[in-house]
């Protein structure tokens, strides 16, 4: 069940990635512009929604340490397998894979406060 939570966050997270990349850029009166266009391309409920879960899920990264953030994204953000992430991150498989366990539980704790009962 866990890697079911860890999935829709990284999903999450890669769809704001997404969303941010195709918003047009803007000229001139830029917030005028940024209210019109975004307000085009989804709901405003559902683009509140989604920054207060991204933050969210932010503030809960950083209460990760260090290494156990860096393990967490080169698995799941940047799709590294663990043994190409224990090579970056100057250590043994063994020692990545206890990193991200870790991140991966602290996450979920962090998580359950917000994510439906459904989903838990």
């Amino acid at each position: 069940m866990q890697t079911y939570y860890i999935a829709i966050a990284k999903n999450v997270l890669r769809e704001n990635r997404r969303d941010r990349q195709k918003r047009p850029i803007l000229i001139g009166n830029a917030s005028q512009q940024s209210s019109d266009v975004l307000g085009h391309l989804w709901p405003p409920e559902q683009a509140q929604a989604d920054r207060e879960l991204a933050e969210f899920i932010e503030a809960a990264k950083s209460a990760l340490s260090a290494k156990q953030r860096e393990a967490f994204e080169l698995v799941h953000v940047r799709g590294l397998s663990a043994l190409e992430a224990a090579k970056l991150s100057d250590c043994s498989p063994h020692q990545l894979l206890g990193r991200l366990c870790c991140a991966r539980k602290t996450l979920r704790q962090k998580l359950e406060r917000v994510l439906p009962q459904d989903l838990l």
